[in-house]
Parts: structure tokens; C-alpha cells; sequence
């Protein structure tokens, strides 16, 4: 490493253009905060700690730290885990979200005797996060994060490696969430070598969660068999719903989106929120932010939504997030209809999206359940961590 981690501010678009370009290297995706990253939900990470567009990218180039829905083995540093929450009692599941996560962040040790401390103060960049890159001695970024709160996400390039860039990132990353406040930092990040190795060796680490990302293959005929094979359930009809909920259900919409909380460990991932018809709106504004296409498929009875699943597409992948079902009308398969469903909208609404992610809480049994019925298969494990600012 040439340097120390230097602190990119708002003022330095050139260098700010620089960063988005080397995240969408290592990652494969779209960068937090860039023009066409998606908005994840507003329950998985905080609104511009967003989803990549390819959630089922897990480019080998990325180090510690992962995005939402991505796991690069090499990650060790956060984003959030998209809730996907359906509680465990309901029929479906329910993030982030995905495709993210989320939390991020893995806490900062001191920086590497080839990596003097941080001398600039953080300054946030409009959208309100802080970005740092690390440079090798060619002076070619070898690494990158990015802090949002107490949420990191933290790549370096595989050649880089093991060159003290990832240490010194999140030590820069560490000291600026002490100065905001935030003596412990999370982070999603790849089970197993090299992000697990990575992370443990960090003060304070702990891992919160262990969550399970599933894949979709929109693309196989067995996936839309599987779906067309789930039966309706007598006494519900089905709504459908892109980017904007009708005026008559937004608000029974919001109730149902209250009980997001309510899967295993959803209250790890996503703060609380009071779901009226004006953060309703306002969510649906984040989740298309960037050309992202919103499709909910809902379950109505009396006039209202009961139950709703909740997926975000542009192009060929998709991140289905969350999945809710009221407590009285739980146990009765109206999650998994209406994620049947809604696989079945997006084949023929969307016909190049040709996958779909989403990643569980191993602990929420009814919602992996419910998404194996409609075709998803496990892909690979991740780990919610905290460590020690």
C-alpha cells in the first residue's frame, strides 16, 4: 500500500467518479449512491445504502465487505441483509436486500504501519455517505469503502490482497463511526474464507445473524410449473400493483408492510418505521429511484391487503425483498401463493429478468420453506457481524 486511505469529500467529482468506477469492478454492480444503483427496501438498509442491480453477482474480485445481495467470497464488510421478512409463523417469506444486505460494516483496527492515520476530517459527500480509497503503488485503487452510519461496505481487488488496504480501510471507516456516535458497526458478509478469516481477526466481532441466499432461475420451465402448481386460497383475490400502490389500498398496504418486524431477527437488520400512507409514498419513490421497477403482488380480502411480497427488477436479474401476511390470516399459504405469483407476473412482465435473489434468516424456517415451493434453490450462506468501532 503507497498510502493511507484517502477520504473522498463532495467537492472532488473527478475522484468521486474514480470510486463509483472501481466499486462497479470489484463488485460487478452499480455503487451506493450512483445514478442507477436501486433503492433496497426501506426495512432492509438505510435508503441509499442500496441493493446492487445484479444481486446475484459475487464477483471473485471483491475483499472484505459485500453488498446486500452479493457475495463476493473475498467481503468483510457490511451491508445489510435485505429482510425478505416473513415471519416465521407465516406461510411465505418476508431482506435485502436482499438482495441487501443489512448491515455493514466491520469496525476498524488500527491502520498498518504502511498506512499512516487518516489526517482529513470526514466529509460526506452529498448523499450523505463517506467514501475512502486505498491505492497501490502504482497509485491504481486496490481498494475501496464506503460508511453510511453504522453500515460499511469494504472491497479490495484479489491482486491486492493481504496488503494491508482492507485493515486500513477499516480502521479509517472505525474512527469515523466513533466520531458520528457509532461505537459498534455491522456488516454482512460471505460465511467462510477469506471475509469470515478477515473479519474475526477484528475487535468485538460477533456474528448476529447467519442468513441463506436463494436464487430464483426465472429462466427454467420447472420454476413457472412450481408456481402455476400452488393453489389459490379460497376467500382472497389477488392485486398486482407496479411502482405505485392504487390510492385505495396504500394504506392497508402500510399495515401489512408494519409486520415486516415481525420475522426472526428482522430487528436486526432494519429499524422500526411507522408505515403511513405518506412513508408509503416516500418508499416508493426510493425503490424506483434510478429506473428500478417496483411489482407488488398482494392478497385482498374485504376491500384490503392482507398479505404482499415486494420485488425490485431493471434488466436481467431481479431482488425479491419483502414478504408479510397480517397475524390473523397467517398459516393459511398466502405467502407462498402470492410469491407464486408474483414469479409468474415478472416472467411475463419482464422476460429478460432471467433470475431472482433473495436472502433469509436460516432461523425463519416458514419463509425458506415457502420459497423453495416456488422454485428457489440455497446458494451460499452469509453472516450478519458486529464489531467494535
Amino acid at each position: 500500500m503507497s498510502a493511507e486511505p484517502f477520504l473522498l469529500s463532495r467537492a472532488s467529482a473527478d475522484d468521486l467518479a474514480a470510486w463509483h468506477a472501481a466499486y462497479a469492478v470489484m463488485t460487478g454492480a452499480p455503487s451506493p449512491g450512483s445514478a442507477t444503483v436501486s433503492r433496497t427496501t426501506d426495512a432492509g438498509r438505510p435508503p441509499t445504502g442500496a441493493p446492487p442491480a445484479a444481486p446475484n453477482a459475487a464477483p471473485a474480485s471483491a475483499t472484505p465487505g459485500a453488498l446486500p445481495n452479493t457475495a463476493p467470497a473475498s467481503a468483510t464488510a457490511p451491508a445489510s441483509p435485505t429482510p425478505n421478512t416473513a415471519p416465521t409463523s407465516a406461510t411465505a417469506p418476508a431482506s435485502p436486500t436482499p438482495n441487501t444486505p443489512p448491515a455493514s460494516a466491520t469496525a476498524a483496527p488500527p491502520p498498518t504501519p504502511n498506512g499512516p492515520p487518516v489526517s482529513a476530517a470526514p466529509t460526506a459527500a452529498d448523499d450523505g455517505m463517506l467514501r475512502w480509497v486505498s491505492r497501490d503503488g502504482a497509485g491504481a485503487i486496490a481498494g475501496i469503502a464506503v460508511l453510511r452510519g453504522g453500515y460499511l461496505r469494504l472491497y479490495v481487488a484479489p491482486a491486492a490482497r493481504r496488503r494491508g488496504h482492507g485493515t486500513a480501510l477499516v480502521a479509517a471507516a472505525g474512527r469515523a463511526g466513533r466520531d458520528g456516535g457509532h461505537a459498534r458497526l455491522r456488516s454482512a458478509i460471505p460465511a467462510g474464507p477469506p471475509a469470515e478469516a478477515f473479519a474475526e481477526r477484528l475487535p468485538g466481532y460477533e456474528v448476529l445473524l447467519r442468513l441463506q441466499v436463494q436464487e430464483q432461475r426465472l429462466d427454467h420451465p420447472g420454476v413457472a410449473e412450481r408456481c402455476r402448481a400452488v393453489l389459490a386460497v379460497d376467500g382472497y383475490e389477488l392485486r398486482h400493483w407496479r411502482d405505485r400502490a392504487p390510492d385505495e389500498l396504500a394504506l392497508s398496504f402500510a399495515r401489512v408492510m408494519a409486520h415486516v418486524l415481525d420475522a426472526p431477527g428482522a430487528e436486526l437488520q432494519m429499524p422500526p418505521r411507522d408505515w403511513d400512507l405518506a412513508a408509503v409514498r416516500a418508499w416508493e419513490r426510493d425503490m424506483t429511484a434510478g429506473g428500478m421497477h417496483l411489482l407488488v403482488t398482494a392478497a385482498t380480502a374485504s376491500g384490503g391487503v392482507v398479505a404482499a411480497t415486494v420485488t425490485l427488477t431493471r434488466g436481467a436479474e431481479a431482488e425479491q425483498h419483502d414478504t408479510a401476511v397480517l397475524p390473523d390470516h397467517r398459516r393459511r399459504g398466502l405467502a407462498t401463493w402470492i410469491k407464486a405469483a408474483q414469479t409468474l407476473r415478472l416472467r411475463a412482465e419482464f422476460p429478460a429478468a432471467t433470475s431472482a435473489t433473495t436472502t433469509v434468516n436460516v432461523d425463519n424456517h416458514g419463509m425458506l420453506a415457502a420459497n423453495r415451493t416456488v422454485g428457489y434453490r440455497d446458494t451460499r450462506r452469509r453472516l450478519l457481524v458486529e464489531v467494535t468501532a
